[in-house]
């Protein structure tokens, strides 16, 4: 018996008991409603309807702001340079096979815990947001994006996989995702899950996460920070011009807005229910990690021994990606992000916490070291 066939089983396992808890949940709802309708009087409905009538603040709509986390918003670049033009050669570490499975074993497993006791029944019921999925039929594999985490080099990957010459990406001027998407097709939620669960075809998937705020850190510098990102330029002055309105910059300049100013500014659009950028968008929306039970979770923080152990499990993958890096920063992010999270205030550390908590819980991330850089 595989060790693959007992995580489906088990993954299958755990999906039946979330299915009982959501239909417990549904079922306690409706009872619920049914009682509460019974004491609501024609007068109270009819006094409701006109006092929200009269009050412009409280108009007869329905509340669709927690839609808005299941959309990330899409970027769309007119151009953003050679990005292929700077691949670096790598080579994989010496890897124990053993060591390495147990390890992708034991996340599985965690995340699969984690899950239940983080979301709730309705959380976990949510739809998948298929939409950042990508399918490679030739070689049976199922990866979801997620931005700033090793993105550009798994993009990369993928269109090798779909057959295009690394010498026309290097000439690419066109954005990593959208020449991918030209090759992959965002999949509706029922084309993936049927890739999924597939019963005559194994199909392996697979997502890459990182530390949280490394991340969200790596997003800042990235594209607002260093200026080099043209499209960001309205945004990056847009917070300049919010949060830090003392900041005097000439016409026609660029911005360069503060830390702290960024986190106000997601922390601000997260407080209105406005859709993330998908760059710093939460990883259990956007790639519904609780909803998909991925094969493989990969953290960035020892992604060479996870890759390795990945291309050599998949077959024939080891036969078209080599090991390499795009837009490699050789950056230490450990000294990094104290010297940027010092510069926060505790209420908006704690603010910022809570927009990321989940993903801190369901992926086994330390937040506590933040915390401890401004205490």
């Amino acid at each position: 018996m595989s060790a693959k066939f007992l995580r489906r089983s088990f993954a299958v396992y755990i999906f039946l008991l979330i299915l009982i808890a959501i239909c417990i949940h549904m079922y306690e709802k409706k009872v619920s409603s049914v009682s509460d309708k019974e004491h609501i009087t024609w007068q109270n409905e009819t006094s409701k309807i006109s006092q929200a009538t009269r009050d412009s603040e409280s108009p007869l709509v329905p509340d669709i702001s927690h839609i808005a986390a299941f959309k990330p918003k899409e970027v769309h670049y007119k151009g953003s340079g050679l990005w292929a033009a700077d691949i670096e050669d790598t080579s994989y570490p010496s890897i124990n096979i053993s060591v390495v499975q147990n390890i992708l074993e034991e996340r599985y497993h965690k995340v699969l815990e984690n899950c239940l006791a983080v979301l709730s029944p309705l959380e976990l019921e949510k739809p998948i947001n298929s939409k950042e999925f990508l399918i490679s039929e030739k070689y049976k594999l199922i990866w979801c994006n997620i931005f700033k985490s090793a993105s550009s080099s798994w993009l990369y990957n993928f269109l090798v996989m779909a057959g295009v010459k690394e010498k026309d990406m290097k000439v690419s001027q066109t954005s990593p995702i959208e020449f991918a998407r030209t090759h992959y097709k965002r999949p509706s939620s029922e084309k993936l899950l049927s890739y999924l669960f597939n019963p005559s075809v194994e199909y392996t998937s697979f997502i890459i996460v990182r530390d949280p705020f490394e991340r969200l850190l790596s997003a800042y510098r990235d594209k607002i920070e260093s200026q080099s990102q043209k499209y960001y330029k309205h945004l990056r002055c847009k917070i300049e011009k919010d949060y830090a309105p003392k900041v005097l910059n000439p016409k026609g300049r660029d911005c360069k807005p503060s830390f702290p100013a960024f986190v106000d500014y997601v922390i601000d659009e997260h407080s209105k229910g406005n859709t993330p950028n998908e760059h710093w968008a939460p990883y259990y929306t956007f790639c519904s990690p609780c909803q998909v039970h991925f094969d493989y979770i990969l953290h960035f923080e020892t992604l060479a021994a996870d890759e390795a152990y990945l291309v050599n499990a998949v077959s024939g993958l080891s036969s078209v990606v080599t090991p390499h890096k795009l837009h490699a920063s050789h950056t230490s992010y450990g000294e990094l992000t104290m010297k940027y999270f010092q510069l926060l205030s505790l209420s908006q550390l704690e603010k910022l916490y809570s927009i990321y908590e989940k993903d801190f819980r369901i992926f086994d991330y330390d937040s506590q070291k933040y915390f401890q850089y401004i205490t």
